[in-house]
């Protein structure tokens, strides 16, 4: 069975307890406007052009119509790009490089094999992250599944906008399941995301495995206290809930979108404040619903 990746990272440690080998998938149904990993989105491998590595040598004109020199400046005419990627091969700096690739289950368990020695001496193991892994839930359900038969601790990080069928599947070999609660009110969901919630919802309440939820807090989306106190409230009740996380986000990803030929479309240019943050943990705080930031416990 294969599937598709952008890479697996390893000696991770904001992934799941312990160290853990992250296998990160191409391949998500939402679009948040603030999203830092869009090479993740699409579910086929796609051209990466970093500008700043580009020389201006012209190697790749001869090989792709797609590719032209416009006043010294390398530009890509994407309607013309066959995704052959053969100018990758051309370009000696990294300029021009391909972000996703086909890989089998098996390949992803031995690369993740090497890592077991790591994974019983931290209490880590493996997260299998996206993009959105229910996207291809196959491929993910069989990587987790392995891992369960080995008794590798498993993590899923994910959005739960699918199925109950897809969630069963995914969580059969599951030991942790990490999910974004991004906004409680599902106009202002889909506003941010092109999704509603009440699938995410649902699925949250039905889970039976132990649950991480957590909440990227966004710059004018859903930093304020009434939004927060309301996830809260609604995590607090949850039976499987571990804690309820608050991250901070950052505009790291900007500019990723443009290099992959991709609209970008507005987001925030800084992180939340520290006031901003202070008064969330309260609100938060405030319904005794275990607490963390950033991978810090704040309330017990």
């Amino acid at each position: 069975m294969n599937g598709i990746i952008t890479e697996i990272q390893h000696a991770s440690v904001h992934d799941g307890p312990g160290l853990r080998s992250v296998v990160f998938l191409k391949g998500c149904q939402m679009r948040c406007f603030w999203c830092h990993n869009p090479e993740t989105i699409s579910t086929s491998p796609q051209l990466f052009f970093d500008e700043s590595k580009c020389m201006g040598c012209g190697r790749c004109l001869g090989f792709c119509e797609a590719h032209k020199l416009s006043n010294g400046r390398h530009r890509i005419e994407r309607a013309f790009c066959t995704s052959c990627f053969r100018c990758v091969e051309t370009c000696f700096t990294g300029a021009l490089s391909v972000c996703g690739r086909v890989v089998s289950v098996d390949e992803v368990m031995r690369d993740l094999a090497e890592d077991i020695p790591f994974y019983g001496e931290s209490g880590g193991g493996v997260t299998v992250s996206g993009g959105e892994p229910g996207c291809q839930s196959d491929f993910t359900a069989e990587i987790l599944h392995r891992c369960h038969k080995m008794k590798i601790h498993a993590a899923l990080e994910t959005n739960l906008a699918y199925s109950r069928a897809i969630l069963e599947k995914l969580v059969a070999g599951c030991d942790l399941v990490m999910a974004d609660l991004k906004h409680i009110d599902s106009q202002k969901h889909r506003a941010g995301t092109g999704h509603g919630n009440e699938q995410v919802l649902e699925n949250l309440r039905s889970l039976t495995v132990p649950l991480i939820l957590r909440t990227p807090i966004v710059p004018g989306f859903n930093d304020d206290a009434g939004t927060i106190r309301r996830i809260a409230e609604f995590a607090v009740k949850l039976d499987t809930l571990q804690y309820y996380e608050l991250l901070t986000y950052h505009p790291l990803g900007c500019g990723k979108a443009e290099r992959l030929g991709m609209e970008e479309r507005a987001k925030p240019q800084a992180s939340p404040t520290i006031n901003t943050t202070d008064y969330l943990i309260k609100a938060a705080s405030e319904t005794g619903v275990p607490l963390f930031l950033n991978g810090r416990r704040i309330v017990k």
